[in-house]
C-alpha cells in the first residue's frame, strides 16, 4: 500500500507541475543597453543612461503593467555583456525559445553610426568604428535574422539609437497575415537621439516606458494601444528635445500602427498573454471568480474516506479525489496515509 500511495502522490505532483508550467508566459524579450565601451568613441557624443534605461525596460516588463514576464523569458545584456558575439547569440536564444510564441519585444539603446550607404550599425560593447566590418552589427541584418529565426505572433522592436529612422521602412521586416510587426525608432534618419539630465534617462526611453505603463494602468481592459502610445511618445519627445536641447527629435513608427494594435497588456496574476492577439480587437479578459475553498470538515472526510476505501478504488479515482480536495496538503499526504 505504501508503494501505491507514493505512486499516487508523484502522479498528482506531476499533474500540478504541468498545470503550473502551462500557465507560464509565452512572451519573450531581448533587451540591450550599452553605456560603456572597450574602445573610446571619440567621434561620438558620450551617453550616460543606455544601460539604466535597459534595466528600466526590463523592470517594466516584469511588473503587472508590463505583462509580468517570467525572469527566464527576458535576456538582458548591458555593457560588457553586450558584446558582438553575445548580441548575435541573443537572436539565436529567441529563435530557440520564442517559436510560436505570443509577443517578442526587442529593445536596443546605445551608440549607432550611419555609414555612407545609409547602413545603420550598432556599436557593441567591444565594437570599434575603425573596424566596422568585423566589430559592428548592421541593424538591418539584425532585423533580418530576427524575422528569419523567430516565428512569433507579434514582434515589436524599440530602437533608441541615433539615426534610428534609417531602418524604416525595412524590407527585412515584412508585415505578415495574422502577425503584428512594428519598429518604433527614437529619431529620424538625420537626427540624434538625445538624453536628458532632467529626466536622468534617454528622452525616448523615458517617455516610451511612461506611456506604456500609463496606458496599461488606465485602460479598462489593460491593453496598451499602439496608436495612442506612438502619438503620446512622439509629442512628448518632440517637446522635451526642443525644451532641453533646442533641436528636433521626432520618433517614427513603422508601419504606422492601426488603432486596434495592442502592444501589451496589464496582468494581475497570470492573465492570458498576447498569444491569441493580433491586428484585431482585443479578446475578452473576463476571468470568473475562483470557487470557494472546500471546508475543513469536508477535506477531513475526504481524507478518511480515501484511507478506508484505498484497497477498492482505482488509481484514477484516487487521483481525481486528491486533485479535487487535497492538493494543498501534498506535502503531508504520504506521511498521513502510511501510518
Amino acid at each position: 500500500m505504501k508503494a501505491i500511495v507514493h505512486l499516487i502522490v508523484m502522479m498528482i505532483i506531476g499533474l500540478v507541475s504541468s498545470q503550473t508550467s502551462a500557465a507560464k508566459s509565452t512572451d519573450w524579450a531581448l533587451i540591450i543597453g550599452i553605456t560603456k565601451y572597450v574602445h573610446p568613441q571619440e567621434r561620438e557624443v558620450k551617453i550616460e543612461y543606455a544601460a539604466k534605461d535597459a534595466i528600466a525596460f526590463r523592470d517594466f516588463l516584469a511588473s503587472p503593467e508590463g505583462g509580468r514576464f517570467d525572469s527566464e523569458n527576458i535576456k538582458l545584456m548591458i555593457d560588457d555583456d553586450a558584446r558582438r558575439e553575445n548580441i548575435n547569440g541573443g537572436i539565436s536564444w529567441l529563435g530557440r525559445n520564442a517559436q510560436n510564441s505570443g509577443t517578442v519585444y526587442v529593445y536596443i539603446s546605445g551608440h549607432a553610426v550611419l555609414s555612407g550607404n545609409n547602413n545603420l550599425q550598432l556599436i557593441p560593447h567591444d565594437g570599434s568604428i575603425d573596424d566596422s566590418v568585423n566589430s559592428l552589427i548592421s541593424i538591418d541584418e539584425f532585423i533580418r535574422h530576427l524575422h528569419e529565426q523567430v516565428d512569433s505572433r507579434n514582434m515589436f522592436i524599440f530602437l533608441d539609437v541615433c539615426h534610428a529612422g534609417a531602418t524604416i521602412p525595412s524590407q527585412y521586416f515584412p508585415t505578415l497575415p495574422g502577425r503584428s510587426r512594428m519598429i518604433f525608432a527614437s529619431a529620424a534618419k538625420d537626427q540624434t537621439a538625445r538624453e536628458s539630465r532632467e529626466l536622468e534617462s534617454s528622452i525616448f526611453s523615458h517617455y516610451l516606458i511612461a506611456a506604456l505603463r500609463s496606458a496599461a494602468k488606465q485602460a479598462p481592459d489593460g491593453n496598451m494601444r499602439g496608436s495612442d502610445i506612438v502619438d503620446r511618445v512622439t509629442a512628448q519627445v518632440l517637446a522635451q528635445a526642443l525644451k532641453e536641447h533646442h533641436v528636433e527629435q521626432r520618433p517614427i513608427a513603422w508601419p504606422s500602427p492601426p488603432p486596434n494594435l495592442v502592444l501589451g497588456r496589464r496582468v494581475t496574476d497570470r492573465s492570458p498573454s498576447l498569444n491569441d492577439q493580433q491586428m484585431g480587437p482585443p479578446f475578452d479578459l473576463h476571468v470568473p471568480p475562483p470557487a470557494p475553498p472546500m471546508p475543513r470538515s469536508s477535506r477531513q472526510g475526504l481524507l478518511w474516506g480515501l484511507v478506508g476505501g484505498l484497497g477498492v478504488v482505482t488509481v484514477v479515482g484516487v487521483t481525481v479525489g486528491l486533485i479535487a480536495g487535497l492538493h494543498p496538503c501534498l506535502g503531508c499526504l504520504e506521511k498521513t496515509l502510511t501510518y
